[in-house]
């Protein structure tokens, strides 16, 4: 188990930050009760100052130690920013579709998972900025403008691994440029933090510096370097397949690609994507080394910019609501077909996806105390890698019901990503027995990852060594009868599990598999407010253990 960052005299002073090892702000209870802040920074208050909004303002630091968090104001521009991930879901919930019909089985796993991780990281890379720093000025509204350009031109370059793995095709190429021209955006920003970055007090702007460093060279520098790493393989072969020596085979190459490679077989345009999927997960693991090796508070309090963790605690609740999205989107938009199954399957589906997002906000803690990164190291890099995933599986339950009204009778010609051409390619290399048992496959196994990442970040916020010493320290409100039942609801809990995960080996039907998915979203309802009667809520702000 790790240890608190803090001494045991002072364990449940300090939160951590699960994108860096730079701790949070600090406040003890009491002060979180008693103290103030000013408003931070907002449009209006510049507005009241000074009647106008200045063309260039440095970037000040929004969150100070030793002082109480305050949500700042809903941000317009923050949730504009959102919208964009929404049709990256919605693209990558085309891909998933298409891998379904394929069986591109590992290989296509890897393309979403390299996707959805460079994705992430762009959505993550604007959150920890804005949770540190503020600013209100027309110079940073138009450098926001051209950021949301190149990750508008990444998105609209999602496609179907058919055409990201074809070397002749410059999709794999300009997704690379859209990554690479955001993650320049991004280190420019911090750039400028280095050198113009304000704090309020003279130990607070010390550290803005080397937080700048930290950021760019652990965190936004590989992304940076697998991006550019990206572009340039990419372009190379692009420019070599384009060239005039393969010009005069190229149709008859495609023609012999389209009716021969396998899906699941690797090829040498897989390099782009797969450098990034590489990118992704080696920063994601520097970040989580970097935070369990990271200094005592004392000494990174002197040399990091605390994030306002309530801020985040409300941006990662967005953020579910999006994943959440696809799943709506993906049920409303395909064509309506008049059959019984097909109206099983959106109504069941409409279902299940409001009992999922009832189960996760009603077990999420709203205050940074009850929050795994208040807690300790462990619990911040396990929520913060269980969030990634549970993020992934939440767009890819959205792809399978999509899939699953496809396969009803539902249709919808005009899905992002796949032209017509791959689509009957995709129909022809695969019969329709092979796409509903992929299909069911996909579904329940990302129910399942759903549920297991659900009762895991749970977990973590609460914590696996308090819940122990509770019960066995007559803190937990329990008698032997209901010991008992705890012990009975842990092996349900267990049995839902295994039932949803082998679900698809028992029926492939898409209207039984709605129904069923429904039936186990309101299970761990019933379950979840269950374990609530009967174990005792431990005391606010503890953090006592992993």
């Amino acid at each position: 188990m790790a240890s608190n960052v803090l001494s045991p005299e002072s364990a449940g002073d300090e939160l951590i930050n699960v994108e860096s090892p730079i701790p949070v702000a600090e406040m003890s209870s009491k002060n979180n009760h008693n103290l103030t802040q000013k408003q931070s920074t907002t449009v209006d208050s510049i507005r009241k100052q000074s009647g106008v909004i200045p063309f260039y303002a440095v970037p000040k630091q929004r969150q100070h130690w030793d002082v109480p968090y305050l949500l700042p104001h809903v941000n317009w521009g923050d949730l504009f920013f959102d919208l964009f991930f929404v049709a990256a879901c919605y693209r990558l919930g085309n891909l998933l579709k298409a891998d379904c019909v394929t069986g591109a089985g590992f290989r296509g796993i890897a393309y979403y998972v390299g996707l959805f991780g460079q994705i992430i990281s762009v959505w993550k890379a604007k959150l920890m900025y804005d949770c540190r720093f503020e600013l209100v000025d027309h110079a940073h509204r138009v450098y926001e403008m051209i950021r949301l350009f190149f990750l508008a031109f990444a998105i609209l370059h999602i496609e179907s691994i058919a055409k990201l793995s074809d070397e002749s095709s410059p999709v794999s190429l300009c997704f690379s440029i859209g990554i690479f021209g955001e993650s320049c955006m991004v280190m420019l920003k911090y750039v400028e933090v280095y050198f113009k970055g304000k704090g309020s007090k003279g130990k607070e702007s010390d550290a803005i510096k080397p937080t700048a460093v930290f950021i760019v060279i652990y965190s936004e520098g590989v992304r940076f370097i697998s991006s550019l790493t990206a572009v340039i393989v990419s372009a190379v072969f692009y420019v070599k397949e384009n060239s005039e020596g393969h010009k005069k085979d190229q149709d008859h190459y495609r023609v012999l690609a389209s009716s021969a490679v396998d899906p699941s077989v690797w090829v040498r345009g897989d390099f782009p994507i797969m450098i990034l999927l590489v990118g992704f997960i080696v920063s994601l693991t520097i970040i989580q080394i970097k935070i369990y090796c990271a200094p005592p508070f004392e000494i990174a309090k002197k040399t990091s910019i605390p994030m306002n963790l309530d801020f985040v605690i409300h941006r990662h609740g967005e953020w579910i609501l999006l994943m959440l999205g696809e799943s709506i989107l993906s049920l409303i938009i395909v064509e309506v077909k008049e059959s019984t199954q097909y109206y099983v399957v959106f109504f069941f589906g409409v279902a299940t996806v409001i009992l999922i997002q009832h189960l996760h906000f009603q077990s999420q803690p709203s205050h940074a105390a009850d929050h795994a990164m208040r807690r300790s190291r462990a619990s911040g890099i396990a929520y913060s890698v269980a969030f990634d995933v549970y993020s992934m599986a939440l767009v890819a339950l959205g792809a399978s019901f999509k899939i699953m009204l496809y396969n009803s009778g539902g249709t919808d010609e005009n899905d992002a990503g796949i032209s017509s051409s791959d689509s009957h390619r995709y129909l022809a290399s695969s019969s329709g027995t092979e796409s509903k048992t992929e299909t069911a496959h996909l579904f329940c196994r990302s129910l399942f990852i759903v549920l297991v990442c659900f009762d895991f970040i749970s977990l973590m916020h609460k914590g696996i060594n308090r819940n122990v010493s509770r019960c066995k320290s007559g803190k937990c409100r329990m008698s032997k009868r209901r010991h008992n039942a705890a012990i009975i609801m842990v092996l349900c809990k267990v049995a839902l599990y295994i039932f949803t995960v082998t679900l698809s080996l028992w029926t492939e039907e898409p209207g039984t598999l709605a129904i069923a998915s429904s039936i186990i979203a309101l299970s761990m309802i019933i379950m979840s407010d269950w374990g609530f009667s009967i174990f005792a809520v431990a005391s606010v702000g503890d953090s006592s253990d992993v």
